[in-house]
């Protein structure tokens, strides 16, 4: 197999195999602090979620960026933006050179309906 099938397969193995869920980068609503700015409460919220592997994976990523917004709010909210961001990646080593990936997360800005 040759050094660029081999890197090929690791890029594809990590994506694969990293981040099987949607994380929540901020909770609608904002924090608590007392240092928070006046409009705190009205920030939206958002979740991200890897955009690379299989796209049974990619589908079951975003269903649980529903999950987890329909249980911040209750069960209603509605989807505001969303789109892709490269972020992070990987190094591969190619003979005597290096090829780098990134992996691409999809963000999802949302809110609350009802509040």
């Amino acid at each position: 197999m040759s050094n660029y099938l081999k890197a090929l397969s690791f890029i594809i193995f990590l994506s694969a195999t990293s981040c099987t869920s949607a994380q929540i980068v901020n909770h609608p609503g904002g924090s608590n602090s007392q240092y928070a700015p006046t409009n705190e409460k009205q920030r939206p919220g958002l979740v991200k979620y890897l955009n690379d592997g299989a796209s049974s994976i990619v589908q079951s990523r975003r269903e649980d960026a529903y999950k987890k917004m329909s249980s911040l709010c209750n069960g209603s909210y509605k989807i505001l933006t969303e789109g892709p961001n490269a972020e992070g990646g990987v190094i591969a080593p190619i003979g005597n050179s290096y090829m780098f990936a990134q992996s691409q997360y999809w963000y999802i800005t949302f809110e609350c309906e009802g509040d």
